[in-house]
């Protein structure tokens, strides 16, 4: 089974919509826009390549900017929760994000430092809790910022929390 995993994100949310096909994605209502996830034919092939597409959202009303990334994840759907909790990995495959330490880590819950390589040699690090919910309707993973003390401002992101 290929499950089609587009992640929302923004200065205070985190959301996996999944769908089953690159097909059924516009079958598939965001809960945080309320709009169907729609791809081009352009990013329905670059999706089928194995490639993530990044894409800004228009104002949804929350503070910070808003991002879309959609991509495949080939496999059951516990294969796809196991690849999106195998946090030491999305240095591979997610956008800007250049390091990562798991601080600790239990069966539904694990905090993580990740560190951000952006645009014009900007550096930004956080903290978050990652906790995995998982139910009838399939898995979904929240996040909370937590405090680093030892961590200049300048060096944070905003709020990141769902």
């Amino acid at each position: 089974m290929v499950f089609l995993v587009t992640m929302f994100l923004s200065a205070a949310s985190f959301l996996l919509v999944m769908a089953t096909s690159p097909a059924r994605a516009s079958e598939s209502a965001s809960p945080l826009t309320g709009q169907e996830v729609v791809l081009s034919s352009e990013e329905r092939d670059i999706v089928l390549t194995g490639k993530i597409v990044l894409r800004t959202l228009p104002d949804t009303g929350l503070k910070g900017r808003t991002y879309e990334a959609i991509g495949l994840i080939q496999g059951s759907l516990a294969e796809a929760e196991s690849v999106l909790v195998d946090f030491e990995k999305y240095p591979d495959y997610m956008p800007n994000v250049s390091d990562l330490k798991i601080c600790e880590r239990s069966d539904l819950m694990t905090i993580v430092e990740t560190t951000l390589r952006l645009p014009l040699g900007t550096k930004k690090q956080y903290r978050l809790r990652y906790t995995a919910v998982r139910d009838d309707g399939g898995f979904r993973l929240n996040w909370e910022m937590l405090p680093w003390p030892e961590l200049r401002p300048s060096r944070a992101i905003a709020d990141t929390t769902l």
